[in-house]
């Protein structure tokens, strides 16, 4: 396995099997591979059963202290964690995550949300001090705020950017352009809400 580059794992188990146990196993799991297979350049997985904060985080921490040599990571599933209700549309916004969650994995130049909630604007706090390398970025967002522009334009490699929304507008490409040196161009994906 130490020859090992690419990986991708998806971890489900029977909501009756779920548990402390079965948490604790996935850990596990994730550091023994980040220890075992160092030359490691690209990391997925996808989980429908994180579905605590304490889960959440601790895998991110996991990664963060045992995948410092990763290019690429992608993160798929039903990862709630402290997602809440925000609207009447049943938006769900993650209140937990932080990019300063992935601080060690600063050769990181690919990141992907692929979940069923949307970023909160403190996810991108620092993020061009804490993923410095970041060329390529994926999530899903209501709306995407001045403050948040504010921060990815401080990713000075990012060269595109796809943001899964509600809302349409091209204000975010227009902003990137003149902020971001190497930027080439957003991605849009838009949810029909009628």
């Amino acid at each position: 396995m130490e020859a090992l580059i690419e990986l991708k794992i998806r971890w489900n188990s029977p909501l009756d099997s779920h548990s402390e146990e079965t948490d604790y196993l996935l850990f596990n799991q994730i550091k023994q591979i980040g220890i075992n297979c160092r030359k490691l350049k690209s990391f997925s997985i996808n989980s429908s059963n994180m579905d605590s904060d304490e889960c959440y985080e601790y895998v991110m921490q996991t990664i963060n202290d045992n995948f410092t040599q990763i290019k690429r990571l992608r993160i798929s599933g039903n990862l709630h964690g402290k997602a809440e209700e925000e609207d009447n549309n049943f938006n769900m916004i993650n209140k937990t995550l932080r990019s300063k969650l992935l601080d060690k994995c600063n050769r990181l130049t690919h990141l992907t949300f692929t979940v069923e909630w949307y970023m909160n604007d403190s996810f991108f706090d620092n993020i061009g001090q804490h993923l410095p390398k970041l060329q390529y970025l994926s999530f899903q967002n209501h709306d995407t705020s001045d403050e948040v522009l504010n921060e990815l334009s401080k990713l000075t490699h990012l060269r595109a950017i796809k943001v899964r929304t509600h809302e349409r507008g091209i204000y975010e490409q227009d902003y990137l352009d003149e902020h971001c040196p190497k930027f080439v161009e957003a991605y849009h994906t838009y949810y029909c809400t009628d």
